[in-house]
């Protein structure tokens, strides 16, 4: 519900809030996010210290919130999608609350995050691969058919990022 980004955001964190304590919240365009990251969230979550981890692009890649720190109004005013996310977090949101700042992770909004991405990764044989398949199927997205050197598969259904 909401029209901009942070309205929804806010409205979906503010749901969270009636039936959890903490939330997470993380980006699905930051690949190298572990498992370990997220735990290292909820055990800071749990001791009552807010989270956050920047990419490199002046965004957030993880925002940690406890209850107790949440202001929905501040918030959804954050400067969302933008290059100064980061800063505004620290310098606004988070200005007189206990805060752990995570290490900082590649972003992928961009292509030239992606090459970014390749050059400092571990996973740099995984993403070539994928690169590779992408120059091989073209999506469309008006009818969600993906047209490749194997055929066509017009119901094949697009997946969301995976659940832990």
């Amino acid at each position: 519900m909401g029209y901009s980004f942070g309205e929804k955001l806010t409205n979906a964190i503010s749901m969270c809030f009636q039936n959890y304590e903490n939330v997470v919240v993380v980006g699905y365009d930051c690949p190298l996010l572990t498992k370990l990251d997220l735990i290292a969230a909820k055990e800071s979550l749990v001791d009552g210290i807010n989270v956050v981890g920047a990419d490199e692009n002046g965004g957030a890649y993880l925002i940690g919130l406890t209850r107790d720190c949440w202001n929905p109004e501040c918030f959804q005013q954050l400067a969302w999608k933008s290059n100064s996310l980061y800063s505004d977090l620290i310098s606004v949101y988070f200005k007189n609350v206990s805060l752990r700042i995570s290490q900082s992770k590649i972003d992928v909004n961009s292509t030239q995050d992606l090459f970014s991405l390749v050059a400092t990764s571990h996973l740099k044989g995984y993403i070539l691969a994928l690169l590779n398949l992408a120059q091989v199927a073209i999506v469309r997205s008006t009818n969600r058919t993906i047209i490749s050197s194997r055929g066509v598969f017009p119901d094949l259904q697009f997946r969301g990022p995976p659940i832990l």
